[in-house]
């Protein structure tokens, strides 16, 4: 699979070659002749990858010369990102009124001397190598026969042959997938009922990887005796690639009818009319097997001659991408994606494959196949494979081979399972395939940062400028794809719906390393002997305390990544003296937090694209590090020492991402960040009091994602606030502003104006303020203003005594309050909220040292938060009154002293009382009875509990602790019918326990602990309230 990776590398040479930058200054540097051959000489063997790509498998002298190409193609990247670093250096920047020539004059009078020749002289030498090499590989390639631009069509049939399906299934042999069938079955037969437009066709798509199962759950679901019965016509058309019309409603036509012959018909326009006739005013199944394309126009075709059936008609569809069920136009309620078997269903696969009739198994046996198919990963295709690979082999050794093997290493030549997988891989578009096969870089099972991996995209050159759009939008386009096309898989979001990190299935892994060979690695203990010349990907785990040992210049000078993967303990860096005196080292992509020193090589590594030292121990940036004009990234979280950045960090002309959150020893920045034009995220920015960091520096930079203002207090007036053009950049999506906490200085007097002009953006989904010390809030905290914001934090506002309106936001899901003297929430501040429903969309509250907090609100004639779910209450020593909440499932309240009557909370589970003083009354309890935990601790006013207890049927969980008035328990508690764990501790008058507890069966756990009255009565077999206890050898006590 080399030639993948080289088109890949071709493709990404020719868009640098044909770049402006590179092309001025080679022709500045008089090596316009010497690119242009080298890009002839590419763009003639590129023509000719496509053929060898089908035929390397069969060729292994074609095999060997992909190889040779390969080799030369890393070193003319090599080259020309040196050429590239250079042109960037020594870019002078000239006004933009400059022109070509002028600029082309620019860049001689920079190139006058011996450096301009020598460097000249040099590259010209270089890259007449590297085409001596390329025009070798040319000539070579003529004995070959390669066609330009196709496969070949005795390797397009083959393949097609062996990818054809039919609707036929012997159901014995399928393990799994009966949830998946009924789901499946259930829609279809609804399908007339749900949906509306009679003349509507629905559509279902079944999506996964390659293997897992998807023609065999449409087989199951086709040929169910149900289906049957409600459907009149039912057609089966293996597509894979050919989804031209014309062959398309020739198969469909074949299905419908049984009959071969389309009577010569060849025309679109006489196979869809008979389509129609066939169709029209009957209720119809078409499934179309494998589909891969993604063209809207060539389905558009289709779609029209298939509206003619009755209702509760259904298309259903397999595919290995959600993209092209989309774009086939299945509802995402439709689009089922098809996960992996269970453990237990492909261990059966695998002894019906891999034993004598399923059964006979040699107990030696068992737990190595048990493995082997734990490595299947739940892929049907891998089990089967596997085991059909090992139904003729007995000896331990031969098992114990297979398990340790790869599967592109097994006998048979993956079995199978590669052929299929690299299907999909062969559907990737050129951009997309460096992109996948970086991943081996990552060990197996290891979560993805998505944001992360598109800056290491970036750093290797996998991502190509287009058009207007930024890198970081193309590469999420890139990572969405591959998610879509099922290479990735377990997408975790975060709180805004965002995609952050994902995993890759192991026979995706083994994919992508069967393709890059021996270019990625991933390492976890002896790196020197691991490491090889060939490698130039490394990514390395180290244990706690461990040390990485960068030391054989040869093996890391073309190294091209270097990640660390440790996330906890202290990793010591070491590096050799060759190594810190290197200037030729190819590093674009660097990860690894060092000690104090901050390693001197690093200044050196001129093509360096992405550096992340975050959670070192540096106090100091050297100003070189300012010298590296390819930087895109440098990440320095959690550098709790770092004192100062570098003063020239304006002339770092290419960072994009500058990430200095968790710097806690940092005061201020270098001057003049607002010369940094392509900066996209800066996750942090503390204003100064001098021109060159004052907060006007933000004016200009089209900032993106996360940025906390610190040091507001030096911001002068409304005017100055208004020069970092908030409102204008439409891609933050949460903002922080701070202001300073110094109890020596004077107030800042127009803190409410500063506050006005630093509106930000309507699209903030994230707002959180520290320390503002107006009296009221500016009026763009509102609904007009900010319609989009799901999360606030307001925190430290003691001076604020009215609470903004924030009861109309839309979309408020968070909101967290704390030090701030209002006296409520909701109230006649609000206007006319009293007519509407206030917090509506509200999920989670959380109220933190309110000193003259009474209650939520001061009015019950609207509806108040409807749909709140969490409510933690701290330090409100005034709050005496909840109010009607009928979704709070989870109620926390802390150090609250006013006496708080529980309401009927009919959907609350999780209650928690610390520290404070809540009344539970029998209304209360009767109101909340689907209360599952109820957690008291440290409430001295407490001396009982209700006898409201009996009506909580379905708490599982009571723990009373350090309640030294509490003196008995109610004799309700016996009614508990769900108890499982009780703990009592700490109950200083506690005195006895109520008759019938020995009835709580359900009962598991018994703790009785502190409390001194009770511990003669509760002596084993003696004590006077031993009986009352539940025993038996499933209940755990615990008593002293």
């Amino acid at each position: 699979m080399a030639d993948a990776i080289v088109s890949a590398v071709l493709q990404s040479i020719l868009d640098t070659l044909n770049s402006a930058l590179l092309r001025e200054f080679a022709l500045a540097r008089g090596l316009n002749r010497q690119i242009q051959d080298l890009n002839n000489a590419l763009s003639t063997i590129q023509s000719v990858l496509r053929d060898a790509e089908t035929r390397q498998h069969q060729d292994q002298a074609l095999t060997d010369w992909l190889a040779k190409l390969k080799s030369v193609a890393r070193d003319a990247e090599d080259l020309l990102d040196e050429l590239a670093t250079q042109a960037l250096t020594h870019n002078s920047r000239p006004p933009n009124n400059f022109n070509f020539k002028d600029r082309v004059s620019n860049f001689f009078k920079l190139g006058l001397g011996f450096r301009y020749f020598r460097f000249r002289s040099n590259m010209a030498r270089e890259i007449e190598r590297v085409l001596e090499r390329l025009n070798v590989i040319g000539k070579e390639r003529l004995k070959f026969h390669l066609v330009e631009g196709v496969r070949s069509v005795e390797f397009e049939e083959r393949e097609r042959e062996r990818r054809r399906t039919s609707s036929f299934v012997i159901e014995t042999e399928i393990y799994g997938r009966e949830l998946e069938k009924e789901r499946m079955i259930e829609c279809l037969l609804k399908e007339d009922v749900s949906n509306a437009a009679a003349a509507a066709v629905a559509v279902h798509a079944i999506f996964g990887m390659g293997g897992i199962g998807k023609t065999t759950l449409a087989q199951l679901v086709y040929n169910d005796e149900r289906i049957k019965r409600h459907f009149e016509c039912r057609m089966w058309v293996c597509v894979s690639e050919d989804f031209e019309a014309v062959a398309l409603s020739k198969a469909i036509l074949e299905s419908a009818t049984g009959c071969g012959s389309m009577n010569g018909m060849s025309e679109l326009d006489p196979l869809q009319r008979r389509i129609c006739e066939i169709l029209r005013g009957k209720r119809f199944l078409l499934v179309l097997d494998d589909v891969w394309n993604e063209d809207q126009e060539k389905w558009s075709k289709m779609k029209a001659v298939l509206r003619f059936g009755a209702k509760g008609s259904s298309i259903v569809t397999t595919t290995r991408t959600e993209k092209v069920a989309r774009m086939l136009g299945a509802h995402p309620r439709h689009c089922h994606r098809l996960g992996g078997l269970s453990n237990e269903d492909c261990w059966s696969l695998f002894r019906e494959r891999a034993f004598e009739d399923g059964g006979g198994e040699e107990p030696s046996l068992v737990s190595i196949g048990k493995e082997i198919v734990r490595k299947c990963g739940g892929v049907p295709l891998a089990v089967k494979a596997v085991g059909g690979l090992l139904r003729f082999k007995s000896e331990e050794c031969e098992w114990l081979s297979v398990m340790k093997s790869k599967i592109w290493d097994l006998s048979d030549g993956g079995s199978g399972i590669l052929p299929s997988l690299r299907l999909s891989y062969n559907h990737l578009p050129l951009h997309l395939r460096q992109c996948f096969t970086y991943c081996s870089i990552f060990p197996k099972d290891h979560w993805i940062p998505k944001e992360q991996l598109i800056q290491l995209w970036m750093a290797n050159g996998f991502i190509s400028p287009r058009g207007q759009m930024d890198l970081e939008d193309i590469g999420n386009e890139f990572f969405n794809d591959l998610l879509w096309r099922s290479f990735f898989q377990d997408p975790v979001r975060d709180e805004f719906g965002d995609i952050i990190e994902c995993r890759i299935h192991d026979l995706m892994h083994d994919l992508a390393q069967s393709i890059v060979k021996n270019e990625c690695i991933f390492v976890e203990h002896d790196l020197v002997q691991e490491v090889s010349k060939g490698h130039l990907h490394l990514a390395y785990k180290l244990e706690d305390f461990g040390t990485f040992h960068l030391d054989d210049l040869n093996n890391f000078r073309r190294m091209r990544s270097i990640v660390l993967l440790s996330k906890f303990g202290k990793v010591d860096i070491s590096f050799s003296s060759d190594i810190s005196k290197e200037r030729s080292l190819r590093l674009r992509a660097l990860e690894c937090p060092v000690g104090s020193e901050f390693p001197k090589f690093i200044s050196n590594c001129k093509h360096l694209r992405y550096l992340n030292l975050s959670s070192s121990f540096i106090k100091l940036l050297p100003e070189s590090i300012t010298c590296l004009q390819n930087l895109q990234t440098l990440l320095l979280n959690s550098c709790e020492l770092l004192l100062k950045l570098p003063n020239g960090m304006r002339h770092m002309r290419n960072l994009r991402n500058l990430d200095i959150n968790g710097c806690r020893s940092l005061t201020y920045m270098p001057i003049y960040m607002g010369e940094l034009s392509c900066l996209q995220v800066l996750s942090t920015y503390i204003v100064g009091e001098d021109d060159g960091n004052r907060i006007g520096e933000l004016r200009h930079l089209n900032l993106k994602g996360e940025i906390e203002i610190k040091n507001l207090g030096n911001v002068k007036d409304l005017v100055d606030a208004k020069m970092a053009n908030l409102s204008r950049k439409h891609k933050l999506n949460s903002l922080t502003l701070t202001w300073q906490v110094n109890v020596n200085a004077e107030p800042q007097v127009n803190v409410e104006e500063v506050l006005e002009g630093l509106a930000p953006p309507s699209s903030l989904k994230r707002l959180v303020i520290h320390q503002y010390q107006g009296s009221i809030f500016p009026n763009w905290i509102g609904v007009s203003s900010l319609p989009n914001l799901t999360e606030i934090r307001l925190r430290g506002s003691e001076k604020c005594v009215h609470f903004p309106p924030l009861g109309k936001l839309p979309l408020l899901q968070f909101l967290e309050i704390s030090r701030m003297n209002v006296k409520y929430l909701v109230g006649n501040l609000e206007g006319d909220i009293d007519e509407l429903i206030a917090y509506g969309s509200l999920q989670s509250l959380y109220v933190l040292n309110m000193p003259n907090l009474e209650c939520l609100a001061t009015s019950q004639r609207r509806t108040i938060f409807p749909r709140l779910q969490r409510l933690h209450i701290t330090a409100c020593h005034k709050f005496t009154k909840l109010p009607h909440l009928p979704s709070l499932t989870d109620l926390c309240i802390q150090s609250c002293h006013g006496l708080i009557p529980l309401p009927q909370l009919p959907s609350l589970r999780v209650l928690n009382v610390e520290n404070g003083n809540v009344s539970f009354s029998v209304e209360g309890l009767q109101g909340s009875s689907n209360l599952q935990s109820l957690v008291i601790r440290n409430s001295p006013h407490m001396n009982s509990l209700s006898e409201g207890l009996r009506y909580l049927t379905a708490l599982s969980l009571l723990f009373v602790s350090n309640c030294p008035n509490l003196t008995c328990l109610p004799e309700s508690i016996r009614h508990l019918p769900s108890i499982k764990q009780l703990y009592i501790s700490d109950c200083s008058n506690l005195t006895s326990l109520p008759e019938g507890m020995e009835h709580l069966t359900s009962l598991k756990h018994l703790s009785i602990t502190g409390c001194p009255h009770l511990q003669h009565r509760l002596h084993r077999k003696h004590g006077e309230d031993w009986n009352k206890l539940p025993h038996g050898p499933s209940i755990s006590l615990d008593i002293g």
